[in-house]
């Protein structure tokens, strides 16, 4: 599912378990797992698109950017659910975990 799809639910790394649902914007293409930018409060966060699906959306706030990161696998997200659910942690905290690099610049940069 791409761009027939009106909401996208994002996992942010934040310590919540649940991933929050966003309006995708007119002419954005996006797929399951890809990275984007939306608004958390008065912030803007990353997160990973959990989930496509229908619908107008119309009372939810739109996305901001579809983030230029190679897409979370299947299996990534898979195991970052099955890591939550097997240790009671929220679904966000493990994900934090597994995509901390994007935060340092990946491996050998300082």
């Amino acid at each position: 599912m791409t761009t027939d799809s009106k909401i996208a639910d994002v996992l942010i790394p934040v310590a919540v378990d649940i991933a929050y649902s966003y309006r995708v914007p007119a002419g954005m293409v996006l797929a399951v797992g890809d990275f984007v930018t939306v608004p958390l409060g008065v912030r803007e966060a990353t997160g990973v698109v959990w989930a496509l699906r229908g619908g107008a959306g119309d009372n939810l706030k739109a996305m901001r950017q579809r983030n230029d990161f190679l897409p979370l696998p299947e299996t990534s997200r898979d195991f970052i659910d099955w890591v939550a659910n097997w240790t009671l942690s929220p679904r966000g905290m493990v994900l934090r975990m597994a995509v901390r690099v994007l935060d340092h610049g990946g491996p050998g940069r300082g």
